[in-house]
């Protein structure tokens, strides 16, 4: 992988298997980048009065094939590198574009994972952070495995920490099963941190209510105020291919996930939790919205386990052996599969799958696949330029492959 500067690999007790979502620190202990000053100016901490939506993280992950061409895409974009010194934790070097980009690679799993924060997502706006997604989507193998979503309310009075941690404490917040309020005051009874954290940090979606203004120290308490809710794993890549799908749509659907994501409702000791009625204060507050969560991806079906089976059980030991016989694994697959047709009965893996398709979805397990692969599936379904994402999205899966033939 040409371009890439030397660094020095100091291991820190990665298992090979790491998922790449956790493999930096995150929106509560990232530290800030010490770079040079480039051509971007830094925004005005304090947005302007109103309701305000925005991405505010952005990690893709990918095979370390495409490293070259993901870089000249993010020069292209930002300019020349100003440090080759930092990389996300877990990786041997890194390259960064400040403020708030950076791209890592000699991941042990041969992976290479593009960061843009909240810092740089302010810049661009998320238009163009959509269009840097689309972009890098593109280029085949790439798939997210962290969204930060964030509404900012400034200069509304919705008092959004007080209202949602007396919430909490009257066991009404839902679908997000853990809090624990995280802040700090003086003496003298002042605030000068105030968050709400929710969920727990490893789970696929966790969020956090705090004083922005506050964080900053840009205003007073209560004048900027944000909801803010992580997604990690599948759910990010579910997010990813919603806003991909519709792109000039974002906002809305970005307001759908984010109120989604959690609920405050009356705890009236009814067990069905959609019958109860919302606390007064989130009812306001999501007034008119259609709240969509990003539901977790069905796991464990046959065909699942069956594919699990074939990594695990099947799969490394023919790498092995082919590596062995010093032989492509593909010309080993054509030798091993001559002769052979496909099976006439069915099993339950089979039919699984062929329920799956029916329906309109797409097999779990092969998501990852359809955007990482460089191979012919990803070559079958290439009629535009993040039409494996389209694949790998779930919708109406078998409907688009009739209609492309």
């Amino acid at each position: 992988m040409g371009g890439r500067p030397p660094a020095r690999w100091e291991p820190e007790g990665l298992s090979p298997g790491i998922h790449p979502r956790s493999v930096t620190p995150g929106i509560e202990t990232q530290t800030p980048i010490s770079s040079p000053e480039t051509h971007c100016e830094k925004p005005s901490p304090l947005p302007p009065p109103g309701v305000h939506i925005r991405l505010d993280w952005m990690r893709l992950v990918g095979n370390e094939a495409s490293f070259d061409r993901l870089q000249a895409l993010l020069v292209g974009t930002f300019g020349e590198p100003t440090s080759d010194s930092r990389s996300a934790k877990w990786f041997r070097g890194g390259m960064n574009w400040h403020p708030g980009v950076m791209l890592s690679y000699g991941h042990p799993s041969g992976i290479i994972q593009l960061d843009v924060r909240g810092e740089r997502l302010t810049i661009l706006g998320t238009d163009a952070a959509i269009q840097l997604m689309r972009q890098v989507y593109a280029l085949l193998g790439f798939y997210a495995t962290r969204l930060d979503a964030a509404i900012d309310f400034v200069g509304q009075g919705v008092d959004l920490h007080r209202n949602a941690a007396e919430s909490c404490r009257r066991g009404e917040l839902c679908r997000i099963r853990r809090y624990a309020d995280d802040s700090e005051y003086t003496s003298a009874n002042e605030a000068t941190r105030l968050l709400l954290k929710l969920g727990k940090r490893e789970s696929a979606v966790c969020g956090r209510i705090y004083d922005k203004g506050l964080e900053t120290k840009s205003a007073p308490q209560g004048v900027w105020e944000r909801l803010e809710i992580e997604y990690k794993e599948d759910r990010a890549q579910s997010l990813a291919l919603r806003l991909l799908e519709s792109p000039e749509e974002w906002p809305r659907t970005l307001r759908e996930a984010v109120f989604g994501s959690l609920d405050f409702r009356i705890n009236s000791g009814r067990s069905e939790i959609d019958r109860r009625p919302r606390s007064v204060w989130w009812e306001r507050l999501v007034a008119g919205t259609h709240c969509r969560p990003i539901a977790p991806s069905p796991a464990g079906s046959s065909f699942e386990s069956w594919w699990e089976w074939g990594r695990t059980s099947f799969a490394a030991r023919f790498l092995q052996i082919a590596q062995i016989l010093q032989v492509r694994p593909s010309d080993l697959l054509a030798l091993l599969t001559q002769d052979l047709s496909p099976s006439g009965t069915e099993s339950s893996a089979t039919i699984d799958l062929r329920t799956t398709l029916a329906s309109g979805q797409y097999p779990v397990s092969l998501q990852k696949f359809a955007l990482r692969s460089h191979g012919s599936i990803c070559s079958a379904f290439n009629a535009d330029p993040y039409s494996n994402a389209k694949l790998a999205s779930g919708r109406a899966a078998s409907q688009w492959v009739l209609d492309h033939p």
